[in-house]
């Protein structure tokens, strides 16, 4: 049972995306770079997609491609 209807189109995945992208630019406002900024999204990309797929509510292709999305931004804006 829904609490709302979902809307939208779920390929990406909108919380995977967003996660990855706030996670991203917080570290590198930080000042972490390397692998240590590649591992803070992909464990909060995985922490919020597990959850997205465990509800139900993606596939995980849709968060595969959330967080590969998310990725290229980051790296195209790392400037």
């Amino acid at each position: 049972m829904w609490l709302i209807e979902p809307e939208g189109f779920s390929l990406p995945s909108k919380h995977t995306t967003l996660a990855v992208l706030t996670v991203g630019a917080t570290v590198r406002t930080l000042g972490v770079r390397g692998g240590s900024l590649r591992a803070a999204t992909l464990l909060a990309g995985a922490g919020i997609g597990a959850s997205r797929v465990y509800l139900g509510v993606h596939w995980p292709t849709d968060v595969i491609a959330g967080w590969l999305f998310a990725e290229g931004w980051l790296r195209v804006t790392h400037g």
